[in-house]
């Protein structure tokens, strides 16, 4: 019923656009997490009036024209990548659109994305759709696109020049809502591991409100901060938590009291590693982002003592 309870009061993440959007109030004794949150939030302001002013310029496709669009995973085995694009191709088949869509994965290369780019540039596509990547290194192929006049929207990725608009969840309050359970759970005290993804610009900025939260609650102490390999994520996480079990241990005043995972395939491989140690949510709790059943909310409803005991839910057949 907990385990119920706390995905109840995380399933609440909205879409918008270049992750603008409010905050839900909190308690009184949550005010300094709360304000931290809204600070870093308040700095995607003045990118969403940019998206708004792109999107503003672009002229709306014709839904009856058949268009050929360039879908480019940044890594098609992360679980937010596949469920985004069966999510975009539902939408086609419910609007009626005739859209080829030529799927390419990056496989978490920059250099092959930014190639990738190109080479839809050169084929002539209608449109370019990129999710979950980090465009920082791609604004030369970026620019090449857009001077053919090829428009590029980015999903969760973070709004990059020469791209129409990023389309995203609101990382910040996403991220928030964790930390505020996490002050419910477990106070202004605990040590903690924080699992990022850095090529992710949603992850960046979920663990951007994790630390900011750890900035302004002193007694929750920072043990590790891990930039996970996006080319091996499971086994990257499961063996860094096992050097950090045996470093550190688990539980107690000294040891680990909770993984703070930016998104869901970290906090499954943290809590598989804390299981097979015989560990529970009791000795250290999980807590991630995008609430995906294979790997959350499954376990969650119905793994007995499942370390992973809140997912921020996250609508990707929205997007």
């Amino acid at each position: 019923m907990k385990k119920v309870l706390a995905l109840a009061l995380t399933a609440v993440m909205a879409l918008s656009m270049a992750a603008c959007g409010g905050s839900s109030a909190a308690p009184a004794a949550e005010s300094k997490a709360e304000s931290s949150v809204e600070e870093t939030a308040s700095s995607v302001e003045e990118a969403a009036s940019q998206v708004a002013e792109a999107a503003a310029e672009t002229k709306p496709a014709d839904a009856n024209k058949e268009l050929v669009i360039s879908y480019i995973h940044s890594n098609a085995s992360i679980q937010a990548s596949i469920s985004t694009e069966i999510g975009v191709k539902n939408a086609l088949k419910e609007n009626g659109w005739n859209w080829t869509i030529d799927v390419e994965d990056a496989f978490g290369d920059t250099a092959n994305l930014a190639k990738l780019i190109e080479n839809a540039v050169a084929k002539k596509v209608d449109g370019i759709l990129i999710d979950y990547a980090d465009l920082r290194s791609c604004t030369n192929s970026l620019k090449v696109a857009k001077d053919a006049g090829i428009p590029v929207i980015s999903i969760d990725a973070g709004y990059t020049p020469n791209t129409v608009c990023d389309i995203t969840s609101n990382n910040y309050e996403g991220a928030g809502k964790n930390m505020m359970y996490y002050l419910e759970k477990q106070g202004t005290t605990g040590n903690v591991i924080i699992f990022d993804l850095d090529i992710s610009a949603g992850c960046r900025q979920r663990s951007q409100v994790y630390q900011a939260v750890l900035n302004e609650n002193t007694g929750i102490k920072l043990l590790e901060y891990y930039n996970v390999d996006v080319n091996k994520i499971q086994q990257d996480v499961m063996d860094a938590m096992e050097t950090f079990i045996q470093k550190y241990g688990v539980g107690g005043e000294d040891g680990i009291t909770a993984v703070l995972a930016a998104w869901d395939e970290a906090g499954y491989a943290a809590s598989l590693v804390l299981k097979q140690h015989g560990y529970t949510a009791d000795d250290c709790m999980v807590l991630s982002q995008d609430g995906h059943y294979d790997v959350a909310i499954s376990y969650m409803l119905d793994a007995p003592d499942w370390p992973l005991i809140s997912t921020v839910v996250q609508k990707f057949d929205t997007f």
